[in-house]
């Protein structure tokens, strides 16, 4: 799912099924999951269809994985639930421009240097995610 997702993007399709009859048989579901539930959100389809979509804007920089969980549960007098589990990962866009140390670099350049002669390297820095 990119990070750039307006809220209502779809992300998956869930079609649920409980063999019992009455109201054993009727369900409701819903998202479960750490922070999951204030990002996804479940649209009823028909009957027994859901539609997983956004519900607000990701940022990868933030969050790139998400443990989200579809949780249903029956309408019998002694109700049962069941939840299944899946993960979204959120790609990435470039939406940062670079930063340097410094606003001015300075260099030295000799007269008659051939071409492609290394003149200042700018230091960057490498960000490891974990």
């Amino acid at each position: 799912m990119p990070e750039d997702a307006s809220p209502g993007t779809f992300v998956g399709h869930v079609i649920v099924r409980d063999p019992d009859r009455g109201s054993s048989g009727r369900f409701n579901c819903s998202v479960v999951g750490d922070a999951a539930a204030s990002y996804f959100r479940l649209e009823r389809m028909f009957g027994a269809e859901y539609h997983i979509v956004t519900s607000s804007a990701l940022d990868r920089e933030t969050q790139d994985t998400y443990r989200l969980g579809i949780e249903c549960a029956d309408g019998g007098p002694e109700s049962l639930s069941s939840v299944k589990w899946l993960s979204v990962e959120v790609t990435d866009i470039n939406d940062h421009a670079p930063e340097f140390d410094q606003k001015v670099y300075i260099a030295d350049i000799y007269e008659n240097n051939y071409n492609g002669k290394f003149v200042v390297q700018v230091p960057y820095y490498s960000v490891m995610l974990l």
